[in-house]
């Protein structure tokens, strides 16, 4: 099993929320992390599951759909050969 993280949502590029005061941005993107740091617990005591950090561009905007955050089509072909690779380069891994 792989599990990928949450964008941070200061990284996406132009995204809705950018109107907001910068502390609730500090406050979003806390929460953003929530999930991440549950997966990397999960994938510590599992043996089944690999913990796949999110790498990417986030301020190149062809990667972004139109929402400003949600990855577009390219972003999504993007991630996925992302994680492609790191599945053919761990085969044995969890």
């Amino acid at each position: 099993m792989k599990i990928v993280d949450v964008p941070e949502l200061l990284a996406v590029a132009l995204y809705p929320l950018r109107a907001l005061a910068q502390s609730l941005q500090l406050v979003l993107d806390v929460k953003a992390r929530v999930p991440d740091q549950i997966q990397a617990q999960i994938a510590a005591s599992r043996a089944d599951v690999l913990d796949v950090p999110l790498v990417g561009d986030f301020e190149d905007e062809r990667l972004m759909a139109e929402d400003e955050y949600h990855p577009s089509a390219l972003g999504v072909s993007f991630w996925a050969r992302e994680l492609a690779k790191i599945i053919i380069e761990n085969p044995h891994e969890k």
